[in-house]
């Protein structure tokens, strides 16, 4: 994973911890997921999400999707202060574009 997508997909996840979900929705990160469901799956986790760590990018799941081969799936791991790398689960689209990429989120919830 370069490290442009690599920074977008840190960025949301940090959004997602300071629960800037409005912000999330409205600049289309958030894909067809809604506001409520972050709150609910995030508020509902029995430990509090963190930053993700630098080693986190090894972990990230990256696979070609659509056959076009500036589309990629990511699934996400979470850190979380109490786990460490915890179950729950972000999964992505990237797209990469002209301008970089755009990442779209496609699902969250615990594995």
């Amino acid at each position: 994973m370069d490290e442009e997508l690599f920074d977008l997909v840190r960025a949301l996840v940090s959004d997602i911890v300071a629960e800037r979900y409005a912000q999330i929705v409205a600049d289309g990160r958030a894909g067809s997921v809604p506001e409520e469901a972050f709150r609910r799956v995030i508020g509902d986790y029995p430990c509090r999400p963190v930053r993700l760590p630098d080693e986190a990018i090894a972990m990230i799941g990256i696979v070609p999707a659509s056959g076009d081969p500036d589309v990629w799936s990511l699934d996400v791991p979470f850190w979380t202060l109490e786990e460490g790398r915890s179950d729950l689960m972000l999964q992505l689209t990237a797209t990469k574009g002209p301008n970089g990429y755009k990442i779209e989120i496609d699902d969250v919830g615990v594995l």
